[in-house]
């Protein structure tokens, strides 16, 4: 059965309902858009430019306080429009730039005490709009092995932009199962959801403004899970023309990553 998923990162206290609408109308009406959810987000500008981006983190804005978009949201995800997911915790990046990381440290490579943050994020998302966290997806796809621990022990799921192959050497003997997902994964198009001990992870592709779509690393799968940012399909029409070109191919239907 072929089944396509969106991951959309980055919705916060700062998104609007206008942008969201523009990003998605015509898109969420064959099934709910997999938003990841900034709990505590700090102010954020020029997403994406690695010459102009710049954080204010004196201040975090919890999402709940912007009451229209939850409101939105909560409207959306009753139409079976939206679902919810755990984007970070207020997704700051160390000011500290290099090659591996343009924008700053990611959060989630830097932040101490990670299952307090991501279990307070978790509850707080859960309580607010009523649903039950099921994944979680870390700032710039950067996980140490304290971010997976922490989301094993909170039964949550991890959905990366990265290759995974080389981080399951080191779990051939407490995951064989998931090892060999992984070699059938890598030799084939079905990227099968990955099991480990209380969480599965699986790979997703990026649908960016520096996605190259004519190459190999775009290639249909039976289990497509996309990820992009509505910010980012509002700045480059293709993005959401390729995935208007995706659904076609995939029946025009759009699942929950929670059916994972």
């Amino acid at each position: 059965m072929k089944r396509y998923f969106i991951r959309d990162d980055d919705t916060s206290f700062f998104t609007t309902e206008e942008d969201l609408t523009r990003a998605y109308s015509g898109i969420w009406e064959y099934g709910p858009i997999n938003l990841a959810v900034i709990p505590y987000c700090v102010y954020t500008e020029k997403n994406g430019n690695k010459e102009f981006f710049k954080q204010d983190n004196s201040k975090e804005y919890f999402i709940g306080n912007n009451e229209s978009l939850v409101s939105f949201l909560r409207n959306k995800i009753a139409e079976n429009k939206v679902n919810i997911m755990l984007h970070g915790y207020n997704h700051y990046y160390y000011p500290l730039k290099s090659k591996q990381y343009p924008f700053g440290i990611p959060e989630f490579v830097y932040s101490k005490n990670q299952y307090e943050l991501i279990k307070r994020g978790k509850n707080d998302l859960e309580e607010l709009f009523n649903v039950d966290i099921k994944w979680f997806i870390p700032p710039s796809n950067a996980v140490k092995a304290e971010t997976i621990n922490a989301c094993d022990r909170l039964n949550l799921n991890i959905p990366l932009v990265l290759n995974l192959k080389d981080r399951f050497f080191s779990t051939l003997l407490n995951s064989p199962a998931a090892f060999l997902d992984n070699r059938i994964n890598r030799y084939s198009a079905l990227n099968k959801p990955l099991q480990f001990r209380n969480h599965k992870e699986i790979f997703c592709t990026s649908y960016t403004s520096v996605t190259d779509f004519d190459s190999s690393y775009v290639k249909k799968q039976e289990n497509m899970v996309i990820a992009t940012h509505y910010w980012e399909l509002l700045e480059f029409p293709h993005i959401k023309n390729r995935i208007m070109d995706d659904l076609n191919y995939y029946e025009k239907k759009i699942f929950s990553m929670n059916c994972i």
